[in-house]
């Protein structure tokens, strides 16, 4: 975790895979915390990951990357869907 001293970003977090399974290559992972400039007392979260994998080798590897990569798009963005409703509830209750 490191806070940053200037520039539009409160925090940054960077992670990496320290654990490989025969599934998993590599796992690289950043978060950061940005104030809303608008002067509101909130906050956006970025969180970005990169991940490499050996599981789409072979004779069904194009169709099984199709169908992970649709089915993660849906499960991200219904599971930042509820986080943005759980910490908009959280920022309401305080309020």
């Amino acid at each position: 975790i490191a806070r940053t001293m200037s520039g539009p970003a409160a925090y940054a977090i960077a992670s990496k895979q320290i654990y490989s399974s025969h599934y998993f290559d590599a796992s690289l992972g950043l978060t950061v915390l940005v104030p809303d400039q608008a002067g509101h007392e909130s906050m956006y979260v970025v969180y970005l990951n990169r991940s490499r994998v050996d599981i789409f080798k072979g004779m069904f590897g194009g169709i099984a990357r199709r169908i992970v990569a649709t089915r993660a798009r849906t499960l991200v963005s219904d599971l930042l869907s509820k986080l943005q409703r759980r910490m908009e509830g959280d920022f309401v209750r305080r309020s």
